[in-house]
This record gives structure tokens, sequence and C-alpha cells, in this order.
């Protein structure tokens, strides 16, 4: 496969060098954690690392999700070790009213780490993106990315 030459070089002229070789990509990109890679899983892990802890009713509404889905999604997580369920027998402080256990969830300390490793992996993608970067029209190396706000229509 050959390299195409530079705009308004002579046909058949080798490519320039002044535009570089393309960056290398990374010898290998930052694996995520296929369980927390789920939006639904995503938001439920970060609501409970915030939150401490929360009920399957408080999670249903937060997540606007349906029982069997958000039941679905607690069960992967319990089984992975990253989410512990907490019962509160009947009749005790933790029940609805009406004698049915109220369950509550927590991130355990495995689900904790696996939601700090999979952010961390998820900026080194991003990083490698070059979303974060400005290029040198914008701003100078090393300064701040700012946002300028749209200019503000005066009324006729």
């Amino acid at each position: 496969m050959s390299k195409a030459a530079s705009p308004g070089a002579a046909p058949g002229a080798a490519p320039s060098a002044a535009a570089g070789p393309p960056p290398s990509p990374p010898a290998e990109l930052p694996a995520l954690d296929a369980l927390l890679h789920q939006p639904t899983r995503t938001q439920l892990v970060a609501y409970l690392s915030g939150r401490g802890s929360a009920t399957f009713l408080e999670l249903r509404r937060v997540l606007g999700v349906t029982d069997g889905n958000l039941g679905a999604h607690l069960g992967k997580l319990v089984d992975a070790d990253y989410v512990i369920q907490l019962d509160a027998s009947p009749g005790g402080k933790g029940t609805t009213g009406t004698g049915r256990v109220r369950s509550e969830y927590s991130l355990t300390a495995r689900g904790r780490a696996a939601l700090v490793d999979y952010v961390q992996r998820l900026s080194t993608l991003v990083d490698l993106s070059g979303a974060t970067k400005a290029s040198p029209r914008s701003r100078g190396a090393g300064e701040p990315a700012t946002v300028r706000a749209p200019p503000q229509l005066k009324p006729r």
C-alpha cells in the first residue's frame, strides 16, 4: 500500500516529512470490566458508592427500572461480590410495615475497588482518544480548557 504525496506535490513524489508519522497507538488498550460496563449497573454501583446503602425500592426509583430488571442486575453484582444484600427480619426495624423484608444493598470492598479501577481505565481510554486535549490553535500546552458561553442576543 503506497502513501499519498503531500497536497500540491508532483505526482509520484514522496510523502512530506513535515507532517511526521502518525502517533503510534499504545501497545494494549485497557480492558473494561464487562460487569460494570453495562449502563444500569454502572449507575447502580456509582449510586451505592456515593450513598453508602440503599433499599431495593430506592434503587428502583432512582434508576427508573422495573423490579425484574433491577433484580437481575443486583443478582449479577451480588454473585460477583460487588454488592451485598442486607435483609432485616420481619417485624424488625428494616421491614416495610407489612411484615415484608426490606432489602438494603451496599457495595463491598471488592465492588468499590472494581468501580475505582473501572473509572481509571475509562479515563485512560478518554485520554488516549485526545478528547481531553485541545488543538494547538485553541490554547497553549498545559493551559486548562475553557468553555465559552454563547453570545447574548439583544432584544429587538
